[in-house]
């Protein structure tokens, strides 16, 4: 069970003055992404492919918000290290577009200690619907924020049946500031562990905004209730043993992975402890999408996706490999041996791809509507 025992102290809301950080190590890599709304760059730091994209969304680049990219990538970097990208949000507005996202088999999002779209918003419209359609064609996103629900949702209740957290992430209602509110003066520290059979199962530590958001800034942590068998509960916390709130939860439903936390990673004490839950998440995110010893298969496209019936394979020009479809209670339900492309007819629902080139493979999960 994750139980979080807090540390109280006074409060300031809302409170951002600026701070700096320790320098940023020399980037192997920059480019600058730009959409209507946005801009953003990607920074990667090593030699390896990136396959995970950690998007820096935590306004300190123009919203006078402490910066805790360092928190995240020194965690990072003990399992992951040279396979990611970053993307630095650069204005109050959108995050990556769409196409940036679906270059990345893991998304990580976090707002850090972002709380209005007048100085800096969480996750926009946009942000929603593009994150909507990466987890429609297979995505797997990690999002923190603790204050999301504040911004976008502030009336919430209920949410919407149409918003992303009720559609995508699978909750139902929320409780703004169990933790953090007026009636607990500020909740800066505290401890947690992990909830049993789940992504967090057996993890514990200790977290502490002090030093890592802006002076004053405690966890303004909420409660929140899951759509029931739509989510699952993976992390609590608990006030002082005087109320107990449920801060983050797991969600797969077939298509897509996600997993959400209200409380922030970077506000986790240790570095190991930080990059211990970050793994723990990916290895969710991931489980079920293997590679061979070889490597993945070249090139291989898949579309559309999600589709309308009709699925399409195409391997690059001069290469045959075979082509397997599992639904996802894994059987097999359709394959194509020693071939360039293929077409299938498919009943709407859920599928997972595997396609053999030699002693390559490359598996994903595509939605057929």
């Amino acid at each position: 069970m994750f139980m979080i025992y807090l540390i109280t102290a006074g409060m300031l809301f809302g409170a951002n003055p600026a701070r700096t950080t320790d320098a940023e190590a020399p980037a192997l890599r920059v480019a600058r992404v730009a959409s209507q709304k946005s801009e953003g760059r990607i920074v990667h730091k090593g030699d390896k492919q990136p396959w995970i994209l950690l998007v820096d969304d935590d306004g300190s680049a123009g919203g006078g918000y402490s910066p805790i990219e360092g928190f995240w990538t020194a965690a990072l970097d003990v399992n992951y290290a040279g396979q990611y990208d970053v993307y630095e949000v650069m204005t109050n507005g959108d995050g990556p577009p769409l196409s940036t996202l679906q270059n990345y088999r893991v998304v990580i999002w976090y707002t850090g200690e972002t709380w209005s779209s007048a100085y800096w918003v969480t996750l926009s419209a946009n942000d929603e619907a593009n994150l909507g359609q990466y987890l429609d064609g297979g995505g797997a996103l990690l999002l923190t924020g603790q204050d999301y629900f504040y911004d976008r949702y502030p009336s919430a209740g209920n949410f919407p049946t149409t918003s992303f957290p009720y559609v995508y992430l699978g909750l139902q209602s929320v409780v703004q500031d169990c933790i953090g509110g007026s009636a607990n003066t500020g909740a800066f520290a505290g401890e947690y562990n992990g909830l049993a059979g789940t992504c967090f199962d057996g993890l514990s530590g200790t977290f502490n905004s002090v030093g890592v958001y802006s002076q004053d800034v405690p966890c303004w942590l909420d409660d929140i209730t899951p759509r029931s068998g739509e989510a699952t509960g993976d992390l609590t916390a608990d006030t002082a043993n005087i109320r107990v709130c449920k801060i983050g939860f797991e969600r797969f439903p077939g298509n897509y992975k996600v997993i959400y936390s209200n409380m922030g990673f970077e506000v986790i004490t240790d570095l190991n402890a930080r990059a211990a839950m970050i793994k723990a998440a990916i290895d969710c995110l991931t489980t079920g999408v293997e590679e061979s010893a070889g490597g993945k298969a070249e090139s291989v496209k898949v579309w559309p996706n999600p589709a309308s019936g009709k699925l399409n394979f195409a391997l690059p020009s001069g290469v045959v490999g075979d082509i397997k479809l599992y639904d996802v209670s894994g059987r097999l339900v359709e394959s194509a041996r020693g071939v360039n492309s293929a077409s299938f007819d498919l009943n709407p629902g859920a599928y997972i791809y595997r396609v053999t080139v030699g002693e390559r493979a490359q598996t994903g999960t595509v939605a057929v509507k």
